[in-house]
């Protein structure tokens, strides 16, 4: 007794509907698989729709002159606060809000950091779109007129996706200091 058995007492009838049910069967199999890859396609489209969402809200924060002291580089705090300062500003120039967990600005020929850990971001910062926040911090001494260092933003995404933009830093008279680029990457989950 096989799969499909036909015998001399069958109808045509019967041979009929049976063709029709192997019909229905086969048909019915090539629906499931073409049902599977649209299933396969619409979750893709739907990673690729979430993904381009995030890439036009994503932040993208620079440093800036300090609107206080209109520079970016080092400062004399003054009496409240004595010793040099590295003054900066944080702008958000992305669409969408950041959170600030960290910046580093450090001599990438010596490995030297100038913002110690104590003087570092001591809580998360939020930086809306087009907003800014003004930061000045401590530094263990300011390095010399000619220093190139490297200005490194670590933040996050309303999402979670972390990013870091990192900046080319000249020090030029009176410890002023021109960011010579802004490069962004990142965006992965945290």
């Amino acid at each position: 007794m096989g799969l499909v058995e036909v015998s001399s007492q069958m109808s045509a009838g019967d041979l009929l509907v049976g063709a029709g049910t192997l019909l229905l069967a086969v048909f019915t199999a090539l629906l499931a698989l073409r049902t599977s890859r649209q299933v396969k396609l619409t979750k893709e489209s739907l990673r690729l729709s979430r993904e381009s969402i995030e890439a036009l809200d994503r932040p993208f924060v620079i440093a800036t002159p300090n609107e206080d002291h209109r520079m970016l580089g080092f400062i004399e705090a003054g009496p409240e606060h004595p010793g040099v300062r590295f003054a900066y500003r944080l702008w958000n120039i992305g669409k969408g809000p950041a959170i600030v967990t960290d910046v580093s600005l450090f001599d990438p020929s010596t490995d030297r950091e100038y913002l110690t850990e104590a003087e570092k971001v001591q809580r998360a910062i939020a930086v809306a779109p087009a907003g800014r926040d003004e930061l000045s911090l401590l530094t263990g001494g300011p390095p010399g007129v000619g220093a190139k260092l490297r200005l490194r933003v670590s933040y996050q995404s309303g999402s979670g996706l972390a990013y870091r933009t990192e900046s080319s830093v000249d020090v030029v008279e009176n410890l002023y200091c021109i960011c010579q680029d802004f490069r962004r990457d990142g965006g992965e989950a945290h």
